[in-house]
């Protein structure tokens, strides 16, 4: 580590003690998002404070306004599913674990800037998090991007806890701060309740070929099909690179029968991936009369084709008969792994 890498994850890590010291796990709630908007007026970081299930504490910085309504969509809403909704924001994240908690490159990061951490939930380090990836160290890019937020995100925490900018938590309001150009200053201040953006979800587009004019030929059958997808909470490794599988299900929204299921992972190119099983499918049981679906973001990716292949889609809330096949198969996969 250079001269310049020591001082940035000094600061790095000074900044997150000093902001802790302030105990604003206690003083703020997570849904008060702390804003930032960069000098460029390009780049906007929400800060939220949390408290993981461990009851350990960290702070959350998310990129853009996205990232910040997906995580409060998956830390706040009903977890049907059990996915590990922790580890799937798009975040960096300054944690206090223990110990067997924090990678290699951290202690060794810790050991070599002299920083002294122990006892339980005492370990101070910093990992980014993206969906379906095992959390990893930051990059010296990602740690200049949160030294910068982190120093701002002080600012702020220090003049709402004395008093300065009275924050009615319960109304909604948050707090911003940023750059005004035409002052060359940057300004701090509460704002009243605004609508977040809602998720967005990309609609991916096909191109009609032989074999989905073979699918659009085919008559409609008496049966329901579900589609639905969700990661398992057990990591897995391909590779150098830990991830958490998605597991794939089609199943009768009747009897509940699973005709087939796949596992998933990041790496793979999982568009072609739930296309293919739901075209193998059809092509092999027949047309379903509808397709159900529930999860927005694979809707998203098979709307289209049901388009072309005239299947009509329904989207539900909720799937019960996956539900209960996937409790099912997850029973057994946890079964397996204990011999």
């Amino acid at each position: 580590m250079d001269d310049n890498s020591r001082q940035l994850w000094r600061q790095l890590y000074f900044l997150a003690v000093t902001i802790a010291e302030f105990e604003p796990w206690d003083r703020f709630s997570e849904d008060l998002p702390f804003v930032m908007i960069q000098e460029d007026q390009e780049t906007s970081l929400f800060f939220s404070f949390l408290l993981p299930s461990s009851g350990q504490c960290a702070i959350a910085c998310y990129v853009g306004e996205g990232a910040y309504t997906t995580a409060r969509k998956l830390l706040t809403g009903k977890n049907p599913k059990e996915e590990p909704v922790f580890y799937l924001q798009t975040a960096m994240i300054a944690l206090w674990g223990d110990r067997e908690e924090v990678s290699s490159a951290n202690r060794r990061r810790i050991k070599d800037l002299g920083i002294r951490c122990r006892g339980k939930g005492g370990w101070l380090h910093f990992q980014s998090f993206r969906p379906g990836l095992a959390p990893e160290d930051l990059t010296e890019e990602q740690a200049t991007l949160l030294r910068d937020g982190l120093g701002n995100l002080l600012m702020m925490v220090q003049a709402a806890a004395q008093g300065k900018l009275p924050v009615n938590q319960e109304a909604g309001d948050f707090i911003m701060r940023f750059y005004d150009p035409d002052d060359r200053l940057y300004h701090t201040g509460v704002f009243p309740h605004m609508e977040f953006d809602q998720e967005t979800f990309d609609e991916v587009l096909l191109d009609e070929d032989d074999f989905t004019r073979q699918l659009k030929a085919m008559p409609h059958r008496a049966y329901d099909l579900e589609i639905d997808w969700s990661y398992l909470s057990t990591p897995m490794k391909k590779g150098r690179k830990k991830f958490f599988p998605r597991l794939l299900l089609l199943t009768d929204g009747g009897t509940g029968h699973v005709y087939r299921s796949e596992l998933l992972s990041p790496q793979e190119d999982i568009y072609n991936q739930v296309l293919n099983l739901l075209g193998e499918h059809i092509e092999a049981s027949g047309k379903p009369r509808r397709l159900l679906v529930c999860d927005q973001a694979l809707a998203g990716y098979v709307q289209d084709f049901c388009r072309v292949v005239d299947l009509p889609m329904v989207q539900r809330k909720n799937l019960p008969e996956t539900n209960r096949a996937r409790k099912f198969l997850l029973a057994q996969l946890l079964s397996q792994d204990e011999y």
